[in-house]
Parts: C-alpha cells; sequence; structure tokens
C-alpha cells in the first residue's frame, strides 16, 4: 500500500461513522448533525473507529472488498439492489482505498451466454473470461429450445430458452441452483422470463471454480462458487 493511500486509509479509520456514511451513500448528513458534534468530535481509539467502519460496510450490505486485477471485487450478504449498486459506486474511491490486495485468486467474470445443440441434445452455455489471463472459460447446463406449444427456438447467442426442472428444490449442477446462488430470486416471480434477464442480472458477477478442466481452446467449469460482483474504479 502507498503512502497515500495508507494516509487515506488511517482517514478513514478515524472518521465519524456519520460522515463515513455520507460518503458511502453520497449523502450530505454535516448539516443533520450538532454543531457541537462538528467541531469538537468525542475522542475515540482506532480500535472503535474500525469496528464502526466494519459496522457501516455491514450494515450497507458489503462484507469484503478486494483487489480483482484492475477492478474491485465487492461481496455482499444480499442480493444487489440498483440502490445498493449505486451507492457502491458512488463509494468506490473510498472503498478502493481500505480493499484488501488482489490474491492472484483464478476467478471468472461473467461474459454472455449462448444456446446451441450437442449431441443432440440443447445446452445453455454460459460464457465467463479469466480476469487475470483473459482465458475464455464455459458452463454449460441443460435447458430446453422449445415453447410450450412445441415451436422450436433459434440458437445462438442471447436467445430465447426454458430451464428444466422445478425452482423450488433446484438439483445441484442445474441452471435454476446457479441462478438463485446468484441472484436469489426468479425475475417477475416466472421461470420463463429468466432469458430476458441473463446479461443484465449476471453483469460483472464473478465465480471462482475448484475444478476446471481444459476444454477445446478454453476451460469447461463443472462447480462454481459467487465471490461477488466487479466494479471499475476509473
Amino acid at each position: 500500500m502507498t503512502s497515500s493511500s495508507l494516509s487515506e486509509y488511517e482517514r478513514i479509520k478515524k472518521m465519524p461513522i456519520e460522515e463515513w456514511r455520507a460518503e458511502l451513500e453520497g449523502v450530505d448528513n454535516q448539516s443533520k448533525l450538532p454543531s457541537s458534534h462538528a467541531t469538537n468530535p468525542q475522542p475515540t481509539t482506532a480500535k472503535n473507529h474500525q469496528s464502526k467502519l466494519q459496522q457501516s460496510l455491514k450494515e450497507a450490505g458489503i462484507i469484503s472488498i478486494r483487489h480483482a486485477g484492475e477492478k474491485l471485487l465487492i461481496s455482499t450478504d444480499r442480493t444487489i439492489t440498483v440502490d445498493l449498486d449505486n451507492r457502491i459506486k458512488r463509494a468506490l474511491p473510498r472503498l478502493a482505498q481500505i480493499a484488501e490486495p488482489d490474491t492472484g485468486e483464478t476467478l471468472y467474470e461473467y461474459m454472455e451466454y449462448r444456446t446451441l445443440f450437442s449431441n443432440r441434445r440443447p445446452h445453455l452455455a454460459l460464457v465467463f473470461k479469466e480476469i487475470h489471463t483473459g482465458e475464455f472459460a464455459e458452463r454449460y447446463f441443460n435447458i430446453i429450445l422449445q415453447n410450450k406449444k412445441g415451436k422450436s427456438f433459434k440458437t445462438g447467442v442471447k436467445c430465447e430458452f426454458r430451464i428444466v426442472g422445478t425452482i423450488k428444490r433446484p438439483m445441484k449442477g442445474s441452471f435454476n441452483k446457479f441462478w438463485l446462488d446468484m441472484m436469489n430470486v426468479i425475475p417477475d416471480g416466472k421461470p420463463s422470463h429468466i432469458y430476458r434477464y441473463v446479461n443484465s442480472k449476471l453483469s460483472g458477477v464473478v465465480i471462482s471454480c475448484p475444478d476446471p478442466e481444459p476444454h477445446h481452446d478454453g476451460t469447461k467449469l463443472h462447480s462454481w462458487k459467487y465471490e461477488g460482483r466487479l466494479y471499475k474504479t476509473t
């Protein structure tokens, strides 16, 4: 950590919790504070400041912040709503200063999806890119490429598909399980609508995979773990 970032880190540690929340949420709370608080803050230990900072992060839903490649990987304990996403984006310069360093761990960022037939069976391929090497990887799922009336869907990038199985008890390794691990909720409450939201909802999502397998010109992913979402710091 550079001297300038260390100085910024120390500044944030000593910052009263109301001021830090104001920076995180992009709201000026100074006018709401008693003048005695603004001009004569009560002395507290660095440990107490750090504890308050951690509590504020927790209340905002942020459980870990670390550098990952040229971006910031932020993990939350809840679905990242539009409101939380905006709050994180406003606070990125400050969050980058207190983020943990890049561990160099192999991580995959979601890129796009496509539908295809393989061995005469319909599949969904989620395409990822390893954030350090740029190598592409894919995770395949069984899907249905016909509507309820039997009409076939086209195959290719961003094409329509129907999911297999139930969302109430999704099978291990199924797309339903993957989606709920990443998003927690089904868009519009209708599984048939998921294809409309895949790119927008999974944009920036990062996973790790303990058992990648070389596959053609890239990598085939088997199991997964949700790691968080990537944000550009500049």
